[in-house]
């Protein structure tokens, strides 16, 4: 359900019985579908991770925690799910796994932090 809500806060109507059938290696054909499908399984794979002790033993509430995050979910998308698109111009802009954009952003429906109300590093 947290992965449900997760994806549907960036727009992302990913149904949970599509969730269970990704969860399963049982991707549907129509390409958006799917790759809503692989966010999931990204977003679950990260939580996993963090369940089992596996994520850096840093303080959550840092950059560097922020970063690891970032880092290992991006890992898991589809390339083209790595282009967020700049809500004013329109430029299709590419992720980079780890780093924080340069640009405003827009998410889907979301609007992430601007770049200069982030901590340098």
């Amino acid at each position: 359900m947290n992965c449900y809500c997760s994806n549907l806060i960036e727009g992302h109507d990913t149904h949970s019985r599509e969730i269970d059938r990704a969860l399963a290696n049982d991707f549907v054909e129509e390409p958006k579908r799917r790759e809503l499908q692989q966010e999931a399984v990204a977003r679950i794979h990260v939580q996993r991770l963090i369940d089992s002790g596996q994520d850096p033993d840093i303080w959550p509430a840092t950059a560097a925690y922020a970063a690891w995050l970032h880092r290992k979910f991006c890992s898991r998308l589809p390339a083209q799910m790595l282009i967020v698109t700049h809500p004013d111009s329109g430029e299709r802009i590419p992720v980079v796994p780890g780093r924080w954009s340069e640009y405003d952003v827009m998410i889907g429906r979301h609007l992430p932090p601007k770049p200069a109300d982030l901590p340098v590093s």
